[in-house]
């Protein structure tokens, strides 16, 4: 049986996986963003959920310095999950 599980990192990566709790292996890696090899840090995640539904998934961005903090929305109905990101 095929699970999904998601990888975010404060530096700014965000991956997800496809993970077979049988067999114990990661079938594939889905990366959404990057984290970049070395600072200046440009996003800095905290947490994350998917929507009821598992269409969406939601990461929580915060500033380092200031505010605005953003809500980013991942759509998993487009074919290229990087360009499916919004802010709410």
């Amino acid at each position: 049986m095929m699970e999904i599980y998601l990888q975010i990192c404060i530096r700014g990566l965000i991956e997800l996986y496809s993970f077979d709790r049988c067999t114990g292996l990661i079938n594939s890696t889905i990366p959404i963003e990057q984290e970049p090899a070395s600072a200046p840090y440009l996003h800095w995640y905290s947490s994350c959920a998917f929507s009821p539904d598992d269409s969406k998934l939601y990461v929580l961005e915060y500033s380092q310095t200031s505010l605005p903090h953003y809500l980013w929305q991942f759509g998993f109905n487009i074919l290229v999950i990087s360009n499916a990101k919004t802010d709410h």
